[in-house]
């Protein structure tokens, strides 16, 4: 027993050791089952350096009314994605208010969305972990275009 000891010891010290390995971005943006959240819109004021949370200010609030606060952006495994709308504003709204394809770039840095019959854009990721995704993107508004910081949470 005691010649036992000693290698059970190296055992347990080697196996406490390990790390356990960091998930990669494609099964972080998969792993939430129900989808992502939004929990924040930051976007730079058109010829200023100020941002507003379009999302969170009051003053916006009628651009985001609690019904669609819940909506989530679920990625599929597959390359699909759908926004799934979790409380209808009204009735005759489908369950799925967007659904297409995603592809994550070779670097993991970037991530191209395209729409079922609409055109294609591009996210860059700023962050990525388990419990939140920081992503940018530029919103056409009209002939202005807008940069916008989206925040993120698993529902």
């Amino acid at each position: 027993m005691k010649k036992l000891l000693p290698v059970i010891l190296v055992i347990l010290v080697v196996a406490c050791g390990k790390d356990d390995p960091k998930p990669s971005t494609t099964e972080m943006l998969t792993a939430p089952t129900s989808g992502w959240l939004q929990t924040s819109i930051l976007v730079t004021i058109p010829g200023s350096t100020s941002t507003v949370d379009v999302f969170n200010d009051p003053k916006y609030a009628s651009s985001f009314p609690a019904c669609d606060k819940d909506n989530a952006m679920l990625f599929k495994v597959d390359g699909k994605y759908s926004v799934e709308n979790n409380t209808k504003c009204d009735t005759t709204e489908p369950a799925q208010l967007e659904t297409g394809t995603w592809k994550l770039s070779a670097d993991e840095k970037s991530i191209t969305f395209t729409p079922s019959g609409d055109t294609a854009y591009t996210a860059t990721i700023l962050s990525i972990s388990e419990t939140e995704l920081k992503a940018e993107l530029t919103l056409d508004f009209g002939t202005t275009p807008i940069k916008a910081t989206v925040t993120m949470k698993p529902k």
